[in-house]
């Protein structure tokens, strides 16, 4: 199984958004300022948009951070069906590499918001070290709930 972790391109971004699972297409609904896919790609590749995780060669993520505010970040995540083949190599380039990397350049925050019944990605946000902090009732454009998870430096 050929897995690779790369800088991500538009085309990239638009291939997992069209194949975006269903989950992650309720998120990016509640979040993006409208229902246009191509300004929905231009969000993903925005906020979830710097790194690629491809499975023989097709992008099945897109990730990253984008800057909230000053040495703190946002993390995003849009994934595919086939993702969970390449879960366990994206997984470690974030948490070893990535974070890391953040770390050193001054980085005391990093968060995320997923949809409250989003499961899985609470326990994606696990895995990298990130906790549970607030329940955002409303959040979303048309009332859907969120959770919020962060890493905060000692």
């Amino acid at each position: 199984m050929k897995i690779e972790i790369a800088k991500a391109s538009l085309e990239d971004a638009e291939a997992v958004v069209r194949a975006m699972t269903i989950r992650h297409r309720r998120e990016l609904d509640a979040v993006a300022p409208c229902d246009d896919e191509a300004v929905q790609v231009a969000t993903a590749l925005r906020y979830s948009g710097q790194i690629c995780a491809k499975l023989h060669g097709e992008p099945v993520a897109v990730g990253g951070t984008f800057p909230a505010r000053p040495n703190v970040v946002a993390l995003g995540l849009i994934t595919t069906d086939a993702f969970p083949a390449a879960a366990l190599a994206f997984t470690k380039f974030f948490r070893h590499k990535l974070f890391t990397a953040l770390r050193d350049e001054g980085v005391h925050r990093i968060e995320c918001l997923t949809l409250a019944d989003l499961h899985v990605a609470h326990r994606w946000m696990e895995m990298l070290g990130l906790s549970e902090e607030a329940t955002l009732r409303k959040y979303g454009r048309n009332g859907e709930t969120f959770k919020q998870f962060s890493w905060v430096a000692p």
